[in-house]
This record gives structure tokens, sequence and C-alpha cells, in this order.
């Protein structure tokens, strides 16, 4: 079962695209590592799957739910 996924997630600040066209699945009991140069979006990356920042467009789903949707919750 995928824990978090997201589909087509796009960010963009400042007309800087800080995240584009990004799909990855995170499955349950896995161990995952986001790795990088600096400035290639793996802060923007979490903040965007921790709810910080919402501005984003596509999909994230938790537990097969849209992430706006557990927000909402809260």
């Amino acid at each position: 079962m995928n824990i978090i996924e997201s589909i087509n997630l796009n960010l963009k600040k400042s007309k800087k695209n800080l995240l584009k066209n990004i799909s990855l699945s995170i499955s349950k009991g896995t161990l995952t590592a986001i790795i990088g140069p600096n400035g290639a979006g793996k802060s923007s990356l979490l903040k965007t799957f921790a709810a910080i920042d919402l501005s984003y467009s596509g999909k994230i789903l938790i537990k097969k739910r849209s992430q706006k949707e557990w927000c909402k919750e809260k």
C-alpha cells in the first residue's frame, strides 16, 4: 500500500519552478531517501508533503486520500 503518492506535482515561487512534474510513490514499510544538490527542491518537496506549503498544483495522496482533504479535518 502506498502511504504517500504525488502525481504531476508542481510548485512555482516568484516565477521559478521549484518542483516540476514530480510523480512518486512511497510504500508502507520502506525506507526512502531524498537526495540531490543544493537548490534541487528537496526541502520544498518535504514542505509540500507536510502541508506547510499548499500552493502546489498536481495531486498529493496520503493513504489514497487527497492531502487537502486531510488538512480540512485539522
